[in-house]
């Protein structure tokens, strides 16, 4: 195809043509015209069947990202490299879709000549937006010929998806779980006082490579020559954890939303259970599509949080008919506003997890207090959680801040008791 500065040019001979033999006729002047206008169209020809025979499998190609995993508000740094392979040299510019993003240095477009096994790079810096699923690329080369008259764009990969997690997808700190909170009914201690109300001592066995330096019993070490120890312990009472997470549009107040701070603290919960190694599964009823994602271990974190980052407000939903579906659980923490939710409803809920040996807490979220209109709303929602504490005990409405502590807390008792 041809560049607008072939196009121009290919417009500006044939004007002067047209001029040069019917407004102004002169000869010679008409006939060096032509001339040149056909040796132009004759270089477009072989320009074009030249730069035609450039396939994708001439280039080598590759991303890297600072961050695979960036959190909103987060900025990360893309490095596109792009080899080229075609065993002659050729001029390129390699472009970059950047989507939604917003680009804060460097550029998305490089151009240069490249000879064969030369590389040129695009580095450029991103803000990640809100929570969400985003797309780079897919990432083209337009190949032209020398004088830039003639090009042709090759697309190199399919479109990235990026996703961006919530702000608060980080580890909950020490005080988190010290926090002080409503307290419940639940009293007790761990088998462990020493090692945790999770682990109980089992073994000495040697120190093999990858076990955690934390797990060396020194002492023990000490009394050997050379040889190193570690102290093994069985997790006893680990819990299934279910997060019922109210995804609907009802959720989208405040700012940051009581959604986005309700799937933050999840995630963030979420970590601090999986490290225990609890099985953490998360249901979004009311997104615009309702999943149930477990993870099983530290492994399957990240597959969870890109879950929680790609989910996005949907429709009104009947709770308890899509608890039906769900199975036991030990633990079961509702997040989230449940404006359709009434005392019956919560009821019924209850007594389905309760007769597979669970407990309910329902964690309703409050926005920050900006304005009248948000002070009014939290004392409703204070009053809505009074009133449905009649039906299931455990109903807390909290400041949307302050709901990972909270979670920590609830999670940090119940295994006490487990």
């Amino acid at each position: 195809m041809l560049t607008n500065q072939g196009f121009k040019l290919l417009i500006t001979l044939f004007i002067l043509s047209i001029v040069s033999s019917t407004v102004s006729v002169n000869q010679p002047l008409t006939l060096s015209i032509f001339v040149v206008t056909f040796f132009a169209l004759v270089y477009f020809y072989f320009a074009v069947e030249d730069i035609r025979r450039v396939r994708a499998n001439d280039f080598g190609f590759s991303r890297k990202l600072s961050k695979t995993l960036p959190k909103a508000g987060e900025k990360f740094e893309v490095v596109v490299n792009v080899v080229n392979l075609a065993g002659r040299k050729l001029r390129v510019m390699v472009l970059d879709n950047v989507g939604s993003l917003n680009v804060v240095s460097g550029s998305s477009v490089a151009e240069g000549y490249l000879g064969h096994g030369e590389a040129i790079a695009v580095r450029y810096v991103l803000l990640a937006g809100e929570r969400g699923l985003y797309r780079l690329g897919p990432v083209s080369v337009r190949v032209s010929d020398d004088y830039g008259l003639v090009c042709r764009y090759i697309t190199l990969e399919e479109e990235y998806r990026l996703v961006v997690a919530s702000a608060g997808s980080e580890k909950p700190r020490l005080s988190d779980a010290v926090k002080k909170v409503e307290p419940t009914l639940f009293t007790g201690s761990g088998s462990s006082y020493q090692q945790g109300v999770d682990d109980v001592f089992r073994e000495l066995t040697l120190y093999e490579e990858g076990q955690p330096l934390k797990s060396i019993d020194w002492r023990r070490t000490a009394r050997e020559n050379g040889e190193i120890y570690v102290r093994k312990y069985d997790k006893l009472n680990l819990l299934k954890v279910l997060f019922l997470v109210d995804c609907s549009r009802a959720n989208q107040l405040g700012k940051p939303s009581i959604l986005d701070s309700s799937l933050s603290a999840v995630s963030a919960a979420a970590l601090s259970m999986l490290e225990k190694g609890d099985v953490v599964s998360v249901a979004t009823v009311g997104s615009s599509k309702p999943e149930l994602h477990s993870a099983y271990g530290m492994k399957d974190y990240e597959g969870l949080v890109k879950f929680l980052s790609a989910v996005s407000p949907g429709k009104s939903y009947d709770l308890f008919e899509y608890v039906k579906e769900l199975g036991a659980y030990h633990v079961v923490f509702m997040v989230g506003r449940f404006v359709g939710v009434d005392g019956p409803t919560l009821r019924k809920v209850f007594e389905h997890f309760r007769r597979g040996g669970g407990i309910l807490f329902t964690l309703i979220p409050m926005t920050d207090e900006k304005n009248r209109i948000e002070t009014a709303l939290n004392e409703l929602e204070k009053q809505r959680a009074e009133s449905l504490k009649q039906y299931c005990s455990y109903v807390y409405a909290v400041k949307q801040n302050e709901l990972l502590p909270h979670l920590i807390h609830l999670h940090k008792t119940m295994r006490m008791t487990a």
